[in-house]
């Protein structure tokens, strides 16, 4: 027998939902950075110093890499200048709510990512935002969550008036390893 205020939970059923999985390397920004050197003449030497940067995801943490080379058209003088790796020890779901303006299905640059209303805005496994851990930035609502399967519902009445998700539920998987984004 239930008490009376006693919650109940429901059982989620994630049948017939997209399917998320997270991706297991991205790289999402490279960077060069070129000294150049004057000669005794006034003239650039292409002895310069060179710096290549790369910066990304891999099996669920994050990685940036540094190869450094004191001469840029001499292949042997690249060299590995720094290697570092980081992952993240919090399991959960990103989602990133945006106008899609141009409608090709994914954020371009301009396209402002929408929290405003994240407490409207999300449904985990039919229980609103405000009972679970989040964290909310400009940069989207990251709902900490344990390993294990979720269903995420996207509910219109957290978007701006003239907006609307292309899908409105998701079956979610949150693995110890990655990080899942939507």
């Amino acid at each position: 027998m239930l008490k009376e205020n006693a919650a109940v939970d429901v059982p989620v059923d994630t049948t017939g939902l997209t399917q998320i999985n997270p991706k297991d390397f991205t790289l999402t920004t490279v960077g060069q950075k070129l000294r150049w050197n004057n000669n005794d003449l006034g003239e650039r030497d292409f002895d310069s110093v060179s710096e290549l940067n790369a910066v990304g995801t891999f099996f669920g943490g994050s990685w940036y890499t540094q190869i450094d080379s004191n001469n840029l058209t001499n292949l042997s003088s690249w060299q590995l200048g720094e290697l570092q790796y980081l992952r993240q020890t919090d399991t959960g779901i990103l989602v990133r709510p945006f106008e899609d303006l141009n409608s090709n299905g994914k954020r371009d640059r301009g396209e402002k990512i929408h929290t405003e209303d994240a407490e409207l805005l999300l449904i985990v496994n039919h229980k609103s935002l405000q009972s679970v851990r989040r964290d909310i930035t400009n940069q989207g609502v990251f709902v900490r969550l344990a390993p294990g399967e979720y269903r995420l519902d996207l509910d219109p009445a957290g978007y701006p008036f003239n907006l609307k998700p292309t899908e409105s539920s998701y079956a979610v998987w949150v693995t110890h390893l990655l990080l899942a984004s939507v």
